[in-house]
């Protein structure tokens, strides 16, 4: 009976593992049954994850299609190579497109990590995608 969760938030949530080889790889988050909206996406990362003038992160949340190619981006987020500090434990919001918040059901949801500069900016975490049923 999901009709009945129709409109209040939903979390799905994955664990992302930072090793260097999951970089520039993008990873199922999940499939739906019913059209969603993206409400809200965020990453814990699980130890401190410091940027500089080497090193940034990005992490992206997209939607494919059936066929399985690349359509809109859903959310995103980007440390720059500028000095700074996640901390551990502390939600980083992902910025969320409203505009293309919307998956339709047999769509699937990703998420993909990418390196900026040497890659030192990562950490093991888990990102959390909140929704509604349309």
């Amino acid at each position: 009976m999901s009709w009945m969760n129709a409109g209040n938030p939903i979390a799905i949530t994955k664990a992302i593992s930072s090793v260097a080889a999951n970089a520039e790889q993008e990873k199922m988050v999940g499939t739906f049954s019913q059209d969603i909206r993206v409400i809200a996406a965020y990453f814990i990362p699980d130890t401190a994850m410091v940027t500089d003038t080497d090193s940034g992160y990005a992490l992206d949340l997209a939607v494919h299609d059936t066929g399985g190619t690349l359509s809109t981006t859903v959310a995103t987020y980007t440390a720059t190579t500028a000095a700074g500090t996640n901390p551990a434990t502390v939600r980083v919001p992902l910025t969320v497109i409203t505009s293309q918040s919307s998956v339709s059901a047999g769509k699937v949801l990703t998420y993909k990590e990418r390196t900026i500069g040497t890659g030192t900016a990562r950490s093991n975490g888990q990102l959390v995608v909140e929704y509604t049923i349309q």
